[in-house]
């Protein structure tokens, strides 16, 4: 099981890969059968070969500015984190705020599922 530091940190580099729009390390994050749901209910994004495809594109559209709120919570291998996102949306900037994200991660460190629950819409 990873430590809480590293779930901690995994936490922080996700969100400055996704604010640097930085690929390489977000998808380096993520066991090869990961799961994201973000937002739940909406969107669904299973493997990492679709995360790097179409989960990235949605990323590089949004051009998310991601801001921890709270210290992350972490109990075992899942964690939440609160947060705020400033994010393109139907031609300007808005920001939906709180985000928030459970992670589960596998014994290797790697996220294996990523679920976001925020007022979408």
């Amino acid at each position: 099981m990873p430590s809480r530091e590293h779930i901690v940190e995994a936490i922080n580099t996700h969100c400055r890969a996704e604010n640097t729009l930085d690929k390489e390390t977000y998808i380096a994050l993520f066991a090869d059968d990961i799961v994201i749901e973000d937002p739940v209910g909406v969107t669904t994004t299973t493997g990492i070969e679709a995360v790097a495809r179409d989960f990235w594109a949605s990323v590089e559209n949004a051009q998310p500015k991601l801001k921890l709120l709270e210290d992350a919570i972490v109990c075992g291998n899942e964690a939440i984190a609160i947060l705020e996102a400033e994010i393109n949306h139907d031609g300007g900037r808005v920001t939906i705020s709180p985000i928030v994200v459970h992670f589960t991660y596998n014994d290797a460190g790697k996220v294996r599922s990523l679920r976001s629950f925020m007022n979408y819409g």
